[in-house]
């Protein structure tokens, strides 16, 4: 995007309480993240805390969207699935020292999505770093 803004989180958190409040979900999100991304752009421009490149930060919301499914898709890959549902509202409940152990023990290998998510994220901050081997 080429600068951070703090006001992103609250941009994000503002499209995604609108995108709930119409009724849309999940599935709509990944089938829809350029919409999705507008939603968070017209928050952006309406705080107008920084100036932005909207096709630049576009592109980005929807990779991060599009790579955060895959994440997301491997931890409750249906909503049946009340075996993943558990293991995953226990991982992130802060209860535990590693949430990946949860996760595998349940079935769950989220860690090359994660890792792939973790590159994307220190790619479009600018900063270089080496793939975590192995937890």
């Amino acid at each position: 995007m080429g600068s951070s803004s703090p006001s992103i989180g609250d941009a994000v958190g503002d499209a995604l309480y609108d995108w709930t409040d119409i009724g849309k979900g999940w599935e709509e999100l990944k089938k829809n993240p350029e919409e999705f991304a507008e939603y968070v752009l017209s928050y952006l421009e309406q705080t107008g805390s920084a100036p932005i490149n909207r096709d630049a930060t576009k592109k980005v919301i929807v990779q991060a969207v599009q790579k955060s499914a895959k994440v997301l898709d491997k931890m409750i890959p249906s909503v049946e699935s009340l075996k993943h549902l558990k293991a995953t509202s226990h991982a992130v409940s802060g209860a535990v020292d590693d949430p990946f152990v949860v996760l595998r023990n349940a079935g769950i290998d989220i860690e090359p999505e994660l890792e792939e998510f973790r590159q994307f994220l220190a790619e479009i901050s600018g900063k270089k770093t080496e793939p975590e081997k192995g937890r």
